[in-house]
């Protein structure tokens, strides 16, 4: 089974990488895991797998080949970020910087995502913190995977879905 796709979309500059690295540790803490995807000119595919790996593939990779060989090597993968993919089609979130033109509309829009409050956000608090983006994500993305792909009871229940690190950082920032 191939895991749910949000892309990330946005100008250049707009914080997008930001966004994806939040998502990934907000999400990560609740117990998921999480991939992301780059793609770079048309000429270099990224890959971040949940445990860390990278494999950077010398060639584009269309959506659905990338879903494949996600699967293929890391099957508990719940949820891939893809950046740099325009496929039609997909949930996107949309970072947008104030007075700009939307890139997006329709069925595609899963969020759009002020630019300059995002940045201000992560230079305050780090990642982990999207201003409600995670929850929604989890409820609205991953809350449709169904009992077999999702995150273990034992795990959830031990981490209190939001693991050490997260709760240290809410009691640093007096939010416990």
């Amino acid at each position: 089974m191939t895991p749910p796709v949000l892309r990330v979309v946005g100008p250049p500059g707009s914080g997008k990488s930001l966004l994806i690295t939040s998502l990934v540790e907000a999400l990560r803490v609740r117990g998921y895991r999480v991939a992301t995807a780059v793609r770079r000119d048309e000429r270099v595919t990224v890959v971040i797998l949940s445990h860390g790996g990278r494999v950077t593939l010398e060639r584009p990779l269309a959506l659905d080949a990338l879903l494949g060989v996600i699967a293929g090597v890391d099957p508990s993968i719940h949820l891939v970020l893809a950046e740099g993919y325009e496929d039609a089609g997909l949930p996107a979130v949309e970072l947008r910087p104030p007075g700009a033109v939307p890139m997006l509309a329709g069925a595609d829009l899963f969020a759009v995502v002020d630019s300059e409050e995002f940045a201000a956000t992560f230079a305050r608090s780090g990642p982990g913190e999207t201003n409600g983006l995670a929850e929604r994500v989890e409820r609205e993305v991953l809350g449709l995977l169904g009992s077999s792909a999702e995150v273990p009871a034992a795990e959830a229940a031990a981490t209190g879905r939001l693991g050490a690190l997260g709760r240290l950082a809410a009691r640093l920032r007096g939010k416990s």
